[in-house]
């Protein structure tokens, strides 16, 4: 599952979880846009919560596993 422009990851979970971050992040742009143009939409709007939810705990995973991404997921939860 490698990515074609840049060399095989070292450690395959860790390239898996890069993926997943990637498909997340790419739905939750889409639903962005679209809720942009149709701010009314209560199922889109459910899905924009659902798939940020599993953006910021893939994302806090992968923190937790490899390091931050972000500068968001850089500092632990103080919650």
């Amino acid at each position: 599952m490698s990515c074609q422009n840049c060399p095989p990851c070292a450690n395959p979970e860790q390239e898996h979880s890069l993926h997943n971050i990637s498909i997340v992040s790419f739905v939750v742009v889409e639903l962005t846009e679209y809720l942009d143009t149709h701010p009314t939409d209560t199922a889109a709007m459910d899905s924009f919560y659902h798939y940020s939810s599993l953006y910021n705990k893939a994302m806090k995973e992968y923190a937790a596993l490899y390091g931050p991404l972000t500068i968001s997921t850089a500092v632990p939860d103080k919650t």
